[in-house]
C-alpha cells in the first residue's frame, strides 16, 4: 500500500468516527463541558510510522474538530509486545474513553 493511500484511508477512519465523537461530546459536554476522550493503540512503540498519528490528527482537524476543545487523545504504545495491548485497552477504558483507535503498521 503506498503512503498516500494509507493517509487517505486513515482519514477516512477518522471520518467514520466522527458521529461517535459528536454524539460522546455532546453527552460529555451536557454532563460537564469536557472533551470527548479518543483512545490511541499501537503495537508498535510512538516512534514507528508517526504519520499514522498525524494523518489522524489531520483528518481531525479537516472535519472541523479541535484537539482540547472537541476531543483529547490518550495515546498508548505496546513497544511492539503484543501481551501487553489487553492491559493497554483496560488502562485506556479506565480514562473514559469513548472510542478506542487501535493501529499497526504491516511487517
Amino acid at each position: 500500500m503506498r503512503r498516500r493511500d494509507f493517509i487517505t484511508l486513515l482519514g477516512g477512519a477518522a471520518t467514520a468516527l466522527v458521529p461517535l465523537l459528536l454524539a460522546a461530546k455532546t453527552s460529555c459536554s451536557a454532563a460537564n463541558g469536557s472533551p470527548a476522550r479518543i483512545g490511541w493503540l499501537k503495537i508498535q512503540g510512538r516512534g514507528d510510522a508517526p504519520s499514522q498519528l498525524q494523518a489522524f490528527r489531520g483528518g481531525m482537524h479537516a472535519l472541523g474538530l479541535v484537539e482540547g476543545r472537541d476531543y483529547v487523545l490518550e495515546e498508548r504504545y505496546a513497544d511492539g509486545d503484543e501481551a501487553r495491548l489487553p492491559s493497554l485497552a483496560t488502562e485506556l477504558l479506565g480514562t473514559g474513553v469513548s472510542v478506542i483507535v487501535a493501529t499497526s503498521v504491516g511487517a
